[in-house]
């Protein structure tokens, strides 16, 4: 087996465990699109493997039809790509750019349709892969000549917009998937180059423009069959995310809402029965960011003035300094809070100005109750002129 070959049976592997792992998706109206560019590219990644390949043409009786099939599925797959590519966050596609790309799809279809059934039934003599045996006076290099035009005009916007999402992309996961994308599309433009050499002068099997298009070939399956199947499965990737942030705040969660009870909606009195908790992760993350938020604003309530300049200034004292400092002093208060609202003692009458958040997305949130909850965990002693302090010694703050 080559190298080749090798690659494609990789990527057939790898393409059909995504779509079989990620079947719902075809419920779903926004991972609808990239699983069927997914299946497209499965099914011309099948064709491609020489045994596939002989039973199609065998039982079909019609030469390269496996070739021609391939064809209509990169079509399709590049369709949905460059519709996929051409969205906007900020609002709906453009009527004129969605005319263009659905008629000359719908040209290039037709072309490739009618010069591959005329070529088929007046038995017009191709090389390998379908490609013509010279350009002129030949029905199948009209569709040849559709099929690279297509191909090169949607990689070249396809790229130019792609690049654009992917800077604007934050989850790591689909900046990755995007970069691959990216990279299959400019490929995508080194094969209709290499090709379109291999057309005109006829070149054969190891010359220089039919190894360039076998590089660029592989080049683009590899990107666009790994950068699918990660979208693909971005929605596992986030929601295994989502339930291990989640099951990382349980300590601190748990032990802030011990004290206000109020602002739970969701009961978790244990971290194995949270850690059995596998659904809905994204929205029980939220769930429980906004209940660790509330449960500290109320617990301020229980903190006076001096006690936050004296943990303060012991805090600045140990060296901390930025978040870390600020996450430190927002754990030793809430901590100091809990304890006296646990105790039943007075509300003070001066609450003092705590950090309570992190940011203004989850993402920078998170980060911060992470330091908040590092801090809460260490056990750090309550500070010298604590009037709880003796209630605190030689007790854990979680």
């Amino acid at each position: 087996m080559t190298t080749q070959q090798t690659i494609r049976l990789i990527l057939l592997v790898v393409s059909w465990a995504a779509l079989i792992v990620r079947s719902r998706a075809v419920l779903s109206a926004r991972q609808r699109p990239m699983w069927l560019a997914l299946l497209a590219l499965a099914i011309e990644i099948a064709l491609l493997q020489r045994p596939v390949a002989e039973v199609v043409t065998r039982a079909s009786g019609v030469p390269n039809l496996d070739a021609f099939i391939g064809g209509f599925c990169h079509v399709a797959m590049m369709t949905i790509l460059w519709t996929v590519a051409s969205t906007s966050p900020s609002g709906p596609p453009s009527r004129r750019g969605s005319r263009f790309r659905f008629w000359f799809t719908t040209l290039t279809v037709v072309t490739m349709l009618v010069s591959e059934v005329v070529s088929t039934l007046i038995a017009e003599s191709t090389r390998h892969r379908a490609l013509p045996v010279t350009v002129a006076r030949s029905v199948i290099t009209i569709g040849w000549l559709a099929y690279l035009l297509f191909v090169a005009v949607a990689s070249v916007d396809c790229t130019r917009r792609l690049w654009r999402h992917q800077k604007a992309t934050r989850f790591g996961a689909l900046r990755l998937a995007i970069t691959l994308l990216c990279i299959g599309t400019t490929a995508s433009v080194v094969y209709v180059v290499g090709r379109t050499v291999t057309i005109v002068d006829g070149s054969h099997p190891g010359s220089p423009s039919a190894l360039l298009v076998m590089y660029a070939s592989s080049t683009y399956f590899l990107c666009f069959v790994f950068g699918c199947a990660i979208v693909v499965v971005a929605p596992i990737v986030a929601g295994a995310r989502a339930w291990w942030q989640r099951c990382r705040l349980f300590h601190l969660w748990h032990s802030l809402t011990e004290a206000v009870p109020g602002v739970v909606l969701e009961q978790s009195p244990s971290i194995g029965r949270d850690l059995l908790r596998t659904r809905r992760n994204a929205v029980r993350l939220q769930r429980r960011v906004i209940e660790i938020r509330d449960a500290a604003i109320t617990l301020r309530e229980w903190i006076t003035p001096e006690q936050f300049a004296t943990v303060t200034a012991e805090v600045a004292a140990s060296g901390l300094s930025g978040m870390e400092a600020s996450a430190t002093v927002t754990a030793r208060c809430l901590a100091l809070g809990r304890r006296a609202k646990l105790a039943g003692e007075e509300r003070s009458t001066d609450v003092p100005d705590i950090a309570t958040s992190g940011g203004a997305d989850l993402d920078s949130e998170l980060r911060w109750l992470t330091a908040v909850r590092d801090a809460y965990r260490a056990a750090a002693p309550p500070p010298s002129g604590d009037r709880r302090a003796p209630a605190m010694d030689g007790e854990g703050l979680a």
